[in-house]
Parts: C-alpha cells; structure tokens; sequence
C-alpha cells in the first residue's frame, strides 16, 4: 500500500500551470512547499467534485482544486511577494484519499521530547531567557521536518502588559547549540502548538479586528490564527492555509472544535449535511425552509461527502429554488473527526475561474467567471477575513452592453485588512444576483496578502465609501441640489493609493460633473485638478479617465486623460493604436464584443493586418508575413506587407500589433505602428502627447516618382480626412527627404481629438500604407 508520503510525492512530480495573470508582484518570491501534509484535502475536494456534477449534470468537470498552499518564506515572516503557482490536477478514485499509514518512523501529531529537552530550563539556557523579562512557557516536540528526527517548538512569554510570546523551532535538539529554523515574535497574548499534522499553529490578537478594536490589551481575545508548514526546498517554515471554510477557517480553531465535539459538544458537526445546512445560514442568509441531498460519501466510514443544499422559494416547487453544492472532508482524514466544508459551487451556471482554492490572493484581486445577468449584473465579489468580515466588495457585471443571459465577468476587489504583519486566511466568494430573491454563491478558501500592490484598472472601493451618501456629504450635495452616481475607484496615480472618480447630477440644470479626488479614507479628501468638463467618463483598463463627448450631434469624441506627477494634473494622452480602434474607449467596447463572440478576427494579428487593408482601400500583390509573435501568449507581432522592387530597391512595410492593455487572456490585437526603411515620417515625432496644430509642418523621406515622394493626409477621430498636400522631393527617381506644411480642419472644437498623420506612398505599388503616426489634433 502507497503511504501518505509517497502519494503527495507523486503529485508533486506533475507538472506545475502558469502563475495566474491576477495576481502581479515583486520580484521576491512566496515559496511554496515541497509537499503537503494536507494533500488528502485536496484530493477529497477533486473526487467530490466530480461525482456530485456526474450525478447532478452529467458533466465531468474537476475545477482547479489543486492548489498548493505556500507561505513566508523568511524565518521573521514578512510580507509575501508572489502567488504559489497552482499544480496540475491529480485524476483519482473514489477510496485512494483514505488515510494511509505515514511513512515508518514518521508520527502525526505532538510528541515525548528527548529526556530533558522538555525541560523549559534547558531552553533558557540557550536562548537567553529567564530573565525576569521574559522565559520559555512551552516546549513540545514532532517530526515537524517531516523526517524521523525530532525538532522542538519552543514559545517565550515576556512579561509585558500585552503579555506577547516569541515562537522557535529548533532542530537538533539534542545537541549543545541546536539550529534555529523559525523565528516568529511578537504574538500579543500569543499562544502555539503542533498540530495533528506536524505543523505549526499560531493565535494572537488582532488589535484591530472586530472583535478586538477599540479595547485595552486585557480587554482583547486572541482571534489570528496562522499555520506554518516546514519547506524542504526553502529551508525553513512557511505559511500555509488550512482547507476548511466552516464551521472553521484555520486549523487551530478545527482542533479546538473538535475537542469539544469529543466531549459531546456541538455533535451537529458529525453530520455533513448539518453542516451544509449551517454554511448557507450562516454565509447565504437561507433562511426559509432547506432541504439536504447528498450526493456522494457522508457514510461512518468516509472522509468525503458532497451536499446539495436548496431554499424553497416564496412561490413554486422547490426544484426552483436556488441551491450550492457543499463539498466537505473529515478533519485530518480522520474517519472519527467532524465535518469541515472546504468548497462551495453554485448549483447552476455561476462559476469562478481564475482563483485557486488555499492561494495566496493579491490585493486587490482579481474574480474572473461567468454567471447569469440580470440587467447586465451578475451579482456580488466579496473577500471575508479571518473573522469572516467582508473587508472588500464590488458589484459584478457583464461587458457592457449585454444586459441579459450567461455572461463572462471580471472585477478587482480591493480589500483593507486589520492585520497587516503577514498574510492571513479567509475566503473569496462570488454571490449570485436574482430577482426571484435570494441567490447562490461560490467559495474558495484563500490566503489574504494583506499589502496593497499597484493594480491596473478599475478596482472596487472600501466598503465604507461605496455608498453615495458618503461622497455627497464630502462634497456638500443635498437632496434639492443633486446626486452622486456610482462612484469608481483605480490607482490613477500610478502608485498603490486608490483614487475616485465621483459623478454628480444636479437637479437645476447644471450639466453632470465629474470629480477626481485622493486621500479619500482621510476626512477630507484632495480634488484632484484636470478633469474636464465632459458627458460622460469612466475609468479605463489603463487606469485612464476616458471620456465620450459629443462632435455636431453626435457622441463620438472619446478622450483619454492620464495622471501627470510632473504637473499635478490630469493631461490628455492619446491612446496608441491606430487600427482597428483610434481610441481606448472605442478599443474597450470592442474588446467586450470580441470577448462575446464577435469580430474573433481582431484575435489574429495577420488577420487584423488584411482588415487594415481593406479598410484603407489597398491591398497587397503577396501575402502578408508573420515576422515575430503573434501566438496566445505573446503580447507583440510584427507582419510584413508584401514587398514589391522599387528605386533599384526593396520597399517593405513593416506593421506593428500589441494586445490591448496587455492581456494575453483573450486580449485584441491593436496596429501601433506603420513603418517602412524606404518611406518614413521623421516629424512630427510619434507619442501619446503630441499635439498638432494647422498647419502642421510635416517631415520625411522616401522614393521620389517624378518629383513627388507621395502625399501626406490628416485623418481626424473617424478616420475622415481633414488634410492633404502633396510631398514633394529634390526631383528624379532618387531617395529624397521632404518637408510640407498642412493645414486642416477640424470638426470638434472643444479640445484636442485623436488623429493620424499618413504618408501615402505615390506610385500606388503594391505598398499598403507606408507610415502612420498617431498624434493630438488641436482644434
């Protein structure tokens, strides 16, 4: 018979999937353990999983259950820098996740120390304690390196008013100088044991929880429970989650629960579907009749089950009410343990995709799905913490402009946690939205980083300042005056702060304003100066302002403003594609629509070249050529126009594509730039902030035909041309630079508006465009 050993060896040998694209670090690294005591956990969600959709939909479908759990890699943790990479998932069978003998010499849990080793005062000695300040309250010992030698967990109390504990794991303990491999102080009113899995479990105040805020140290509970797991690849201890979900988040407050159950305390716990039944009061708020089908285990001798739990509606059958499948494991495997949820699904068509079940989360992070809309929203994104408090939301909704039906989603929720010293444990939940009342959700378990990192985009608000009556008390609206719209938040100044674009609609007339403002968690939150007066305005993928206005009736202006250090001001930029979207708003709305399933074509960079050509009325006598990327996963391509002989010489254009705000994951592909070493405009210069004026002095070069080079056309935001003069050269059949004034006439006369400037070559070959540069129209 394999052992535990053995089997999480062979599953860690599996190859490993990419890091996920939501969560985005620094350089350092989070390591990830070399194996996972809890593997069974795992194992038990993937098998459960399978069986209830088998049996409920006919479909096989085993989500990305697989995580392995990393932690602090450091021997004081500090915080985490990168996501544990999720590994392949494991195919098994029903009945291989039983607990199986650990591996000879090896033995869970706590044990005898060596004679004298437990003797705190052996302890003193070596670390210096006993001092009257401080001394060794504990002294336990395990295979805690997961070897046959023991190591001992060591905990110092110190004699302050916060009564704080230091943690140590030393090995070789029975030498004179035993190793240090973990160091975690500072654990105010702290505790640790050795869990039933030879890791090591932490509890301690969290000064600033629910629970604890506001109250003198003597006054507080000890309510952050940490889990550390020893790493054979890093060298040291790290912090891992726990599976469970309810009726515990950590693994210490599951052993203190099962304790009491022991004792005849709350044996509701026995019973999987009980604790179904309690997870979707407790978290769904079902609070009408429920009713409890298991699917597959439950039975005495099982360490797995899955659970359908349904709400009876108001009206009508209770097939029709909504319903969640509650996957479950024995604590520990242990066939005489309590039941512990460790995943929840929906029972329909909601689901969570991109976050891995015990990963480490960044914030804010990242919920990607599908789920059915109603009036375009799908629902609610929340993240719980430790005390399951809900310290991040934001509403879910489809693409815009798809009201109804079984949409793709994807929204940032940023969260603030009151525990800020290392990463704790809690859970990421999609709920489901319905008119016919209450609806379903998903749950994963997660690990919280609890540092806020620079994220590109709209993200969601704190909670507190997600309601519009806060910004209409900072900006002194009354009912009579006006309202705030919804307000949305991103990092506009390009650092980890969060910003808030805030629309107000008076009541007397006024035109809707938009406001910028920062510090916004402060009593009074900074305005920032540059908004412009505009219809409308949201917040890019870019964590751009971009607006819509209108030009001779019609709402087609779209501009972009970006946050400029330098002048303390919000500045318009110009969006750097050219075809098939002149503009970020444009390019965004057909990333939805591509996303939905139309225009799949601006999905292949080749493809978006022929249309480009097309769309300019030229064509070219070969076909066009890949030069570089292109594929799924690269962000860039190059593709060459066909080539024809020109001048004694070979003409080419070369034509540059990147995905839009960078995203591989099904990311369109925008042309950027058009260039050709024969044909070329050298002024004015390409960049997101040059602005011109008419007339505009444009210069160049290229292959003259009788005098002329070619001709040089202003394109305005609808690719209308405004301005054209000819570019002529020294004369001859020579290469010769050009220079040419063009004057123009613009249509929008509130501001600058997005534009090109083209150069035409003259013989009308088989060259498509020769160059094209992006720039600012000025009126």
């Amino acid at each position: 018979m394999k052992t535990q050993h053995d089997i999480e060896k062979e599953q860690e040998a599996r190859a490993s999937l990419p890091v996920q694209e939501q969560q985005v670090y620094s350089a350092q690294t989070f390591p990830q353990p070399p194996r996972q005591k809890g593997r069974r956990w795992v194992v038990i969600s993937a098998i459960a999983v399978m069986l209830v959709l088998v049996l409920s939909v006919g479909a096989l479908f085993i989500p990305g259950v697989i995580q392995h759990p990393g932690g602090q890699g450091q021997v004081t943790p500090t915080s985490p820098a990168t996501q544990v990479k999720p590994t392949a998932p494991t195919t098994s069978t029903p009945g291989s996740d039983l607990t199986p003998a650990p591996v000879p010499g090896i033995v869970f849990g706590p044990q005898a120390c060596p004679n004298g080793i437990g003797d705190p005062a052996h302890w003193n000695a070596i670390i210096g304690t006993n001092n009257g300040k401080q001394h060794v309250e504990t002294v336990s010992c395990a295979n805690i390196m997961d070897n046959r030698s023991l190591q001992a967990l060591v905990t110092v109390r110190h004699s302050d008013a916060s009564s704080t504990l230091d943690v140590y794991v030393f090995q070789d303990v029975t030498s004179a100088k035993p190793a240090q491999i973990f160091k975690l102080p500072g654990l105010v009113k702290g505790n640790a044991m050795i869990s039933g899995y030879n890791t090591v479990m932490t509890a301690e105040v969290d000064a600033n929880s629910t629970l604890n805020a506001g109250k003198p140290v003597a006054a507080t509970t000890p309510d952050l429970f940490r889990e550390f797991d020893w790493s054979a690849s890093q060298g040291n201890m790290v912090q891992t989650a726990f599976p469970g979900i309810f009726p515990d988040l950590t693994r210490y407050q599951a052993e203190a629960d099962q304790t009491l159950v022991n004792k005849g305390q709350d044996t509701w716990k026995n019973d999987p579907q009980a604790v179904a039944k309690a997870l979707a009061v407790r978290f769904l708020n079902w609070n009408r009749t429920l009713t409890t089908n298991v699917l597959s285990g439950g039975g005495p001798q099982d360490v797995y089950a899955t659970v359908q739990v349904q709400e009876v509606l108001l009206q009508g059958p209770p097939s029709q009410g909504p319903s969640i499948l509650v996957t479950l494991s024995r604590l520990e495997g242990n066939t005489h343990n309590m039941w512990v949820a460790i995943a929840v699904q929906d029972g329909t068509s909601l689901t969570l995709t991109n976050i891995q079940p015990r990963s480490l989360v960044a914030n804010p992070v990242k919920f990607e799905g599908k789920g059915s809309a109603f009036e375009n929203t799908i629902g609610m994104a929340y993240v719980l913490d430790h005390s399951y408090t809900k310290v991040g939301q934001a509403i879910v909704t489809g693409p815009p402009g798809y009201g109804m039906g079984n949409l793709p989603y994807s929204t940032k929720v940023s969260y603030d946690l009151s525990f800020k010293q290392g990463p704790q444990e809690g859970i990421a939940e999609v709920a489901l939205t319905s008119p016919m009342g209450d609806a379903p959700a998903i749950m994963v378990k997660v690990l919280l980083d609890p540092q806020p990192r620079v994220a590109v985009g709209p993200v969601s608000g704190p909670v507190a300042l997600q309601k519009p009556g806060y910004w209409e008390s900072v900006l002194g609206i009354g009912s009579s005056t006006g309202s705030v719209g919804t307000v949305s938040y991103a990092n506009l100044k390009g650092d980890p702060s969060l910003q808030a674009l805030v629309p107000v609609y008076y009541t007397n007339g006024k035109p809707v304003a938009y406001y910028v403002y920062d510090n916004i968690t402060n009593v009074h939150p900074v305005q920032l100066p540059g908004m412009p007066q505009t219809k409308s305005a949201v917040i890019s993928g870019a964590s751009t302002i971009i607006t819509q206005d209108v030009d001779k009736n019609s709402s087609d202006i779209y501009r972009e403003y970006q946050w400029s250090g330098k002048t303390g001001t919000f500045a318009q930029v110009a969006f750097p594609g050219l075809y098939p979207d002149l503009t970020r708003w444009q390019a965004e709305l057909d990333q939805a629509a591509v996303t939905m399933g139309s225009d799949s074509w601006k999905l292949n960079a080749v493809q978006t070249t022929q249309h480009a050509l097309k769309f300019l009325n030229r064509s070219a006598t070969n076909p066009l050529r890949l030069l570089s990327g292109g594929g799924p996963h690269d962000l860039t391509a190059t593709v060459q126009a066909a080539p024809y002989p020109q001048g004694g010489g070979v003409a080419t254009t070369t034509i540059t594509l990147k995905r839009l705000e960078g995203n591989t994951n099904g990311g369109i592909w925008e042309i950027t730039a058009v260039q050709s070493k024969d044909f070329g405009i050298t002024s004015p210069p390409f960049g997101p902030s040059t602005l011109i004026t008419s007339p505009v002095t444009v210069k160049g070069f290229g292959w003259q035909f009788e005098g002329e080079v070619g001709n040089v056309v202003i394109q305005d935001h609808l690719y209308t041309e405004i301005g054209r003069e000819i570019a002529s050269g020294t004369g001859g059949f020579t290469k010769s630079s050009f220079t040419v004034d063009v004057p123009y006439t613009s249509s929008f006369q509130g501001g600058a508006q997005e534009g090109i400037v083209v150069l035409y070559e003259n013989s009308g070959g088989g060259i498509p465009v020769v160059a094209m540069e992006k720039v600012l129209i000025s009126a």
